[in-house]
């Protein structure tokens, strides 16, 4: 793993420094983007009864800034925040399905949320005057709240509720993003960005008295859209 990164570092570096024609160069770099996140690998996979496998297709802000010590090749760190929520109804109905003496199930919960902190290599290739392709490799922080969840569940001659204390869990991960620049003035750019993270976190709450030890390989794969100044 640690041969393959460098060699595409390696091949990214050499692509770039050896581009000769580039619209504008400024060494700063700033840019913000919103856009959609979708839960993938066990998130959301609508498996079982734990939560996690129940997220949804949820929203996405990211913001980076760079410096570019040439007109290809940079430093910089990113930061994003990321919300889903639940398929209440799903879940419920995976609670009724795991067992025969539940008649029915209503599911509450609140929302997953990820931060990411992560630094590395952010790279331009140029396609023309006005148009680039990014590429960021970059390493660091994945944080996520596991949200608390409620479900009430009816039995033949009564109900019951079965309630999960929320959890929390940051973990080291890689991000890996390719994007297109496109330019609109000397300083400004639209960009749009297609990226994605992931980590395995074992994650410990209590559902009910009963304490809960799980893993999952949580992943999230970003679209987003926004704009890019450089100084």
């Amino acid at each position: 793993m640690q041969k393959l990164v460098i060699l595409i570092l390696g091949i990214l570096i050499s692509s770039a420094t050896s581009a000769q024609q580039y619209y504008y160069h400024d060494p700063g770099h700033v840019s913000a983007t919103v856009g959609m996140t979708m839960p993938i690998h066990h998130f959301g996979k609508n498996r079982g009864t734990s939560v996690i496998g129940f997220a949804k297709i949820g929203f996405n802000t990211t913001a980076d800034a760079a410096f570019f010590y040439t007109e290809n090749v940079g430093i910089g760190g990113l930061y994003s925040f990321n919300i889903h929520g639940i398929s209440e109804d799903n879940l419920a109905e995976a609670y009724v399905k795991s067992n025969e003496n539940y008649q029915w199930a209503t599911a509450k919960s609140e929302q997953f949320k990820e931060h990411l902190a992560m630094g590395g290599f952010f790279f331009r290739i140029p396609v023309n005057d006005y148009m680039s392709f990014n590429v960021k490799l970059l390493a660091g922080f994945f944080y996520i709240y596991k949200p608390a969840v409620q479900v009430e569940i009816g039995l033949p001659f009564t109900s019951t509720t079965i309630y999960e204390t929320n959890a929390n869990k940051m973990n080291f991960a890689f991000y890996n993003h390719v994007g297109g620049r496109f330019k609109v003035t000397n300083e400004l750019f639209v960009v749009a960005d297609l990226a994605y993270t992931g980590s395995k976190f074992d994650l410990d709450y209590y559902r009910n008295s009963q304490k809960v030890s799980e893993t999952r390989h949580v992943g999230i794969l970003m679209g987003s859209l926004g704009v890019a100044y450089e100084f």
